[in-house]
């Protein structure tokens, strides 16, 4: 086969495929945000505005949980298990309560940032420069929240001693099949 007409098939079978793929989209099933579109925050579910507003940790904080750093609402409930001493409790508690104050003020700030985008995204024509400002704002806020939330997770671990955070691990569920978790030799060294 000639170079010219290798080349030709070679578009023609990518034109047969970009067709094909076309009608395969037509077809395809609805989107996951149906039913999304009657919300007041099309980015928020009632779920999250209630979680934002409460202060709710909403994940924000996983890269300190699954490293070893406890987070304080979960040693509360644990505290038992994990023999924390009156004074461990009380300071892991104030440390929540001042988290979820924090992350509260933030989660309404979140949420009215969030209703603000909503306002600029529906106008018509929208700016712009408005609508990235706020998507900028918002991820600003998103990223204060979440740093309240990780920070109270590293605060609680400094309270603990290394075996009370083992200990935590395993009842999390954070340990491997050998019931030792990997990374614990590294965080211990570092806890008093």
């Amino acid at each position: 086969m000639k170079p010219a007409a290798a080349a030709a098939t070679v578009v023609l079978a990518l034109s047969s495929l970009a067709i094909s793929s076309f009608a395969i989209a037509e077809t395809a099933p609805p989107s996951v945000y149906a039913g999304q579109e009657g919300r007041a925050i099309k980015a928020l579910s009632d779920t999250d505005v209630q979680d934002y507003l409460a202060g709710k940790g909403m994940g924000f904080s996983k890269v300190a949980e699954l490293s070893s750093k406890p987070g304080p609402a979960h040693v509360i409930q644990l505290a038992l298990q994990m023999h924390l001493s009156p004074e461990q409790l009380e300071q892991v508690r104030q440390l929540h309560r001042q988290m979820q104050a924090d992350a509260a003020v933030l989660g309404k700030e979140l949420v009215q940032k969030e209703t603000a985008l909503q306002a600029a995204v529906t106008r018509t024509p929208p700016s712009e420069e408005e609508v990235t400002r706020l998507i900028l704002d918002a991820a600003a806020t998103q990223g204060r929240l979440r740093a309240v939330h990780v920070l109270a997770h590293l605060k609680t671990a400094a309270i603990l001693t290394p075996e009370q955070i083992a200990i935590y691990d395993k009842l999390r569920g954070y340990t491997t099949a050998k019931g030792d978790n990997p990374d614990m030799s590294v965080h211990m060294h570092h806890h008093h």
